[in-house]
């Protein structure tokens, strides 16, 4: 058994810039406050003086510099990312739009930096470096000064690292929206609409029915600024994340349309479950699908194909998320986990991004694809068998103090996403190259069962599964098949119809 943790990517919480909100003065006003300081300046906050000691931090000790003058310095060195929109969706079909939200792990915090430097030692990722064409990103840019992203830093562009500015870091989008690119049969243009917050929860942040997240509908002429206007959409809160979320939808369909382009909703990539830990399997459960619900409404499509992921080694999470999608109506969600590690339900460990807890793990997978450099170094080597040393792979961003998923596996968390989007919800193919390394087809979750029923297997090393936790209730509702094993199709239940593959 090994004696460690060694869950992927929690989705807890990615710390936001401590700056206070900030504009610009007058230049006469920043004119005086860098006199008093003995500073010489006839500009204002467009001064290249004042510039170039902002972008290298120097105005700090300045009282009144910094926070006067962040506007200026962020239009001045950080701006958007060059507008770049598809001509069409690839021989005359629409532009396919996918929406990517949820906590810390969809946010991403892998290294610019270290995927540059990799040298193919786990895999050739030359296809994610650089733009990249026919797949495109619309979300925020967020420039180190402002911290959290307002309406104002929205950008629509081709894929590329670090158009979105987040302190050199990226998310699994780039390698989602390139599978589904190179899948797609008639090389159809790809758009991933990204809008996530670290350590967000469904029950209150995301929740369509909160204070912060409602709105008149009968009044909504459905346009991004009428969100704005009724406060259901405030980039810069919390509170306001199902709002947000519409928002950024609104803002891309809107940009679209003023371009002619043609499109559609494709479907939703939901990457959350860890900030809500503390929730009950049906509390989690019902709280989720209540989000997924109202985004379909909002959308126009009421069965918008979701891909469900972020239970990481929790079974109640992992429950709910079961539950959720087994009585949706109109079915067409897909949980996805690999079958890597579960936690020990002995313990009573709290799984958090720091948490070391103890887990039954698959020594078969981490053979398969190696384990963390750091693991493989004293004095986490002195207890792990040396079958699982002769290979690593790039998983956590610093273990043990952040286990986010640093460049490898953020990358093999965004292929596995999208494959299994494409096997479930579409009849597009994908070659053996792509399936070479895939956990679904390696490496399935199962379930353990219930254990109240007569066939239940407790989690152990060598039975890596899932404990169901639903209850009778649960079962009976069920309408939806979500086979958690295997590969195989979606399938739906009687009361259900099959959607029509992409």
């Amino acid at each position: 058994m090994i004696a460690f943790h060694l869950t992927l990517s929690l989705i807890l919480f990615v710390a936001a810039s401590a700056l206070e909100p900030c504009v610009d003065e007058p230049a006469d006003d920043v004119n005086a406050i860098a006199a008093s300081y003995g500073i010489t300046i006839t500009d204002g906050c467009s001064s290249s003086t004042i510039q170039n000691k902002i972008k290298q931090g120097k105005c700090n000790a300045i009282q009144g510099l910094y926070q006067n003058c962040c506007q200026s310095c962020i239009d001045h060195h950080y701006p958007l990312p060059e507008t770049q929109l598809p001509e069409d969706g690839g021989f005359d079909k629409p532009v396919k739009l996918y929406l990517q939200a949820g906590q810390s792990e969809c946010v991403g915090v892998a290294s610019n930096e270290l995927l540059l430097e990799h040298e193919e030692e786990t895999g050739n990722y030359s296809d994610l470096v650089g733009e990249q064409d026919g797949v495109y990103i619309a979300g925020y840019n967020e420039a180190w000064p402002l911290g959290i992203p307002d309406e104002s830093r929205f950008f629509i562009s081709k894929m590329e690292l670090e158009k979105e500015g987040k302190s050199g870091t990226f998310g699994p989008e780039i390698a989602i929206g390139r599978r589904l690119q190179d899948a797609s049969p008639l090389n159809t243009d790809i758009m991933i609409v990204k809008y996530c917050w670290g350590g967000s929860n469904v029950a209150f942040q995301w929740d369509p029915d909160s204070a912060w997240n409602t709105w008149n509908q009968t009044a909504d002429d459905k346009t991004s600024d009428y969100l704005l206007a009724a406060g259901a959409a405030d980039l810069t809160n919390k509170k306001n994340l199902f709002g947000n979320l519409i928002y950024t939808a609104r803002r891309t369909i809107e940009a679209l349309e003023d371009a002619n382009i043609t499109h559609e909703w494709a479907g939703m990539i939901w990457i959350q479950g860890i900030a809500d830990k503390d929730s009950t399997w049906e509390e989690f459960g019902e709280d989720t699908q209540r989000l997924f619900t109202q985004v379909r409404t909002e959308l126009g499509v009421d069965d918008l194909p979701i891909i469900d992921t972020g239970a990481e080694v929790v079974h109640s999470l992992y429950s709910g998320k079961i539950y959720s999608a087994s009585t949706i109506p109109n079915c067409n969600v897909k949980v996805v986990q690999p079958g890597q590690s579960v936690a020990d339900p002995s313990s009573n460990c709290t799984v958090t991004a720091s948490s070391i807890c103890p887990t039954f793990s698959n020594n078969s997978f981490w053979e398969h694809y190696g384990i963390d450099p750091v693991l493989a170094e004293s004095p986490y080597s002195e207890n792990i068998t040396d079958s699982l040393l002769n290979k690593t792979f790039t998983w956590y961003k610093s273990y043990p103090d952040n286990l986010h998923s640093e460049y490898d596996g953020i990358i093999w968390k965004g292929n596995m996403l999208a494959n299994e989007f494409i096997r479930t919800f579409t009849n597009w193919t994908l070659t053996p190259e792509m399936t070479l390394d895939d956990p679904i087809e390696l490496f399935p979750s199962k379930s353990c069962g219930r254990p109240e029923d007569s066939q239940y297997t407790p989690p152990s090393d060598l039975n890596i599964c899932y404990i169901d936790e639903r209850d009778d209730a649960a079962i009976s509702a069920i309408t939806c098949d979500v086979e958690t094993g295997g590969t195989d199709r979606r399938k739906l239940a009687k009361k259900g119809s099959l959607r029509k593959k992409l």
